[in-house]
């Protein structure tokens, strides 16, 4: 029985979201947090916080995900139709990280693009340095 191909370790990638604790979004997004209903009750979790930052996780496993096969030398999921046309899969790549960038930003965890778009390559750069456990050893 053949081994299971490798795959990046997300749990040993240090994300920039890792940062986030719950009063910084409160911080960010107060009207989500305390939100009171006509009675004056509050009103249960934050909708779109909660909707926006599972989005910002996903991007940001989806990235780490991406350098760690481009580094095993992996094609991208040629099974997902948006990435079957490779100008089509760079305009989606770039909406992501257009994404990425702005959510570090807004939230505090950049200082503005140049920063945010540093920390998104930290992560991609972390994931390919797993794949390099998997090379096969050099022969010299």
């Amino acid at each position: 029985m053949p081994s299971p191909e490798p795959v990046v370790d997300l749990a040993k990638i240090e994300f920039p979201t890792d940062k986030l604790t719950l009063k910084e979004l409160r911080k960010f997004c107060p009207d989500d947090f305390d939100r009171m209903d006509k009675r004056g009750r509050a009103l249960g979790g934050p909708p779109d916080v909660r909707s926006q930052s599972e989005a910002i996780l996903l991007l940001e496993r989806d990235f780490a995900s991406r350098a760690f096969n481009a580094a095993m030398g992996r094609p991208f999921n040629w099974n997902d139709p948006s990435k079957r046309d490779p100008e089509v899969y760079d305009q989606v790549n770039e909406l992501g990280r257009k994404l990425l960038r702005g959510a570090y930003v807004a939230w505090g965890l950049a200082t503005g693009q140049h920063h945010a778009e540093q920390l998104l390559r930290a992560v991609e750069q972390a994931a390919a340095e797993q794949a390099k456990a998997y090379a096969p050893p050099s022969r010299s």
